[in-house]
């Protein structure tokens, strides 16, 4: 969400939320969600309000709608692992026995 115009449509669909939730932000509360969510383009952020408006029976929190753009953690940390054991695998393939990285690789 580079543009004022992006920003601005952003917050619309924000505040629509809130109306359809029958809830009220505080002041600053919508500067706080541009600020965390304005490294994302518009429409990925969009598609994380609409899918809260479609699965949270109330006003999402930042934090939700970063996971939904970012996906869940775990999930990372887990590819991140298997990722790390296959190279490993395939390095102690080709690796001399001699190296010393050689016996950590099981």
């Amino acid at each position: 969400m580079d543009s004022m115009k992006e920003q601005a449509i952003f917050l619309k669909e924000l505040y629509r939320l809130l109306q359809m939730n029958r809830e009220t932000l505080g002041d600053g509360v919508g500067e706080l969600y541009i600020e965390d969510l304005s490294i994302y383009p518009l429409e990925t952020v969009m598609d994380a309000l609409t899918w809260a408006r479609k699965n949270l029976p109330r006003f999402p929190k930042i934090a939700e709608l970063l996971r939904y753009i970012e996906g869940d953690p775990q999930t990372h940390a887990e590819n991140a692992w298997s990722t790390l054991v296959v190279t490993a695998r395939e390095y102690k393939s080709f690796c001399p026995r001699t190296s010393p990285f050689h016996a950590h690789i099981q």
